[in-house]
């Protein structure tokens, strides 16, 4: 496995203007005609939510219920029928 430098801290104010959440994955799906692309249904509380991520591969079983962090405010896109 390959792991990735860490970044430069940045400032609070940045840390500040996120809206990050925790969720639990309830689901995990293939993307039709990705070979790396997963479509997660995510149970953050009081809604759900599809969120897409180049993630196949990563984890030995990626039908387990585990927890995902995800930034609200960050611009988002559709495709595949999913958000990422």
């Amino acid at each position: 496995m390959k792991y990735l430098d860490i970044k430069d801290p940045i400032d609070m104010k940045v840390l500040d203007s996120l809206d990050i959440r925790v969720g639990t994955i309830k689901s995990v799906e293939d993307v039709e005609g990705s070979s790396k692309l997963l479509c997660l249904k995510v149970d953050f509380g009081n809604f759900e939510r599809q969120i897409l991520v180049g993630m196949k591969g990563e984890r030995e079983n990626e039908n387990v219920s585990w927890d995902i962090d995800y930034d609200f405010n960050i611009c988002s896109r559709c495709r595949y029928g999913c958000i990422f």
